[in-house]
């Protein structure tokens, strides 16, 4: 008499193969970084969309933004005339230029935001990183 291993689970792999393809393929893929620096801190930007993809406190090796998929870049609150509660968030928007004027300053600007009540809104927004050295 022969006996047979059944696996009371047989499409669990298949399961666990599936998600790993899908978390996979939703993770962000990120262009180059743009770093600021100085000796206790680094400060990194993904050139694409502006959103922070790492800050480390290099004097204590404390990574405090790991993951740069959870980095963004802003959530700007603009008020409709007929709709309040209207954000314009940065995740949503593409980079439209980003520069540096000098080695320890970086400029990332957004035009033409894209709102979810208000359509393209004809505004531009800018940040400007500026890392001071240690006194």
């Amino acid at each position: 008499m022969r006996f047979r291993e059944t696996n009371p689970f047989p499409r669990m792999r298949t399961l666990a193969v599936c998600c790993v393809a899908t978390v996979v393929s939703v993770a962000p893929a990120f262009a180059a970084e743009a770093i600021l620096q100085d000796k206790t801190l680094l400060v990194a930007f993904d050139t694409k969309s502006g959103a922070l993809t790492r800050l480390e406190d290099k004097s204590t090796h404390w990574i405090v933004e790991r993951r740069a998929e959870l980095g963004t870049s802003f959530r700007l609150h603009v008020p409709l005339p007929n709709r309040r509660y209207n954000f314009v968030l940065g995740e949503k928007q593409e980079l439209a230029d980003f520069r540096r004027p000098s080695d320890n300053t970086l400029v990332l600007e957004w035009k033409n935001l894209l709102s979810d009540h208000g359509g393209v809104l004809p505004m531009t927004f800018q940040h400007s990183s500026l890392r001071s050295g240690l006194r």
